[in-house]
């Protein structure tokens, strides 16, 4: 049984990226994830713990020491993306690791291969890459850590995907699926 920390990004005040056309704030598509991915998780015999449970501010130092004091095994913070696009249709979806951290990029792969695959039968997705990353969440913790990008909040056409409960349950088991393959669960 592995220990990992969902990390939904934001939160509180910080809403995040905003798609204002849709009335979708990153904070709230990513709790929500978050929150269902850690019952699939738990439900396959995985000790999971959430660096928040509901719309509050935690700060990314706190996020890195709860992850540090528990300790957990892995680190997964969950995002939604945002840039100025026209004219394109799909989700594009990308997933970040600390360049040292071998683990991390092979869980990074994992995920993001997951995400492709099932994603890929509801919608048209661009494959962004496996990228490396110096967010503060990726370099302050003490174990393998990704940040996964679930798409462009920012784009009208993903927003309006993203809104959906059933899109959200597609990406919160192809995160979860992905994780669990990462373990050889």
């Amino acid at each position: 049984m592995s220990r990992i920390i969902l990390d939904p990004g934001h939160g509180g005040t910080a809403a995040g990226a905003v798609n204002l056309r849709v009335n979708l704030k990153e904070k709230d598509v990513v709790l929500t994830i978050g929150l269902c991915l850690g019952r699939y998780l738990k439900a396959r015999n995985q000790n999971i713990q959430l660096t928040r449970t509901k719309d509050i501010a935690v700060s990314l130092k706190d996020r890195c020491k709860v992850a540090n004091d528990w300790p957990a095994d892995y680190f997964v913070s969950l995002h939604c993306n945002a840039r100025e696009m026209r004219g394109k249709y799909g989700i594009e979806i990308e997933t970040y690791h600390y360049h040292t951290s071998r683990k991390g990029e092979r869980l990074a792969h994992a995920v993001q291969y997951s995400l492709l695959k099932d994603v890929g039968r509801e919608i048209v997705v661009w494959d962004r890459g496996i990228k490396q990353g110096k967010y503060y969440v990726l370099r302050n913790t003490n174990m393998p850590a990704i940040l996964v990008e679930m798409g462009f909040i920012s784009d009208y056409e993903e927003a309006k995907w993203l809104a959906l409960l059933p899109h959200q349950a597609v990406l919160t088991q192809a995160v979860g699926n992905g994780i669990l393959t990462y373990l050889g669960v």
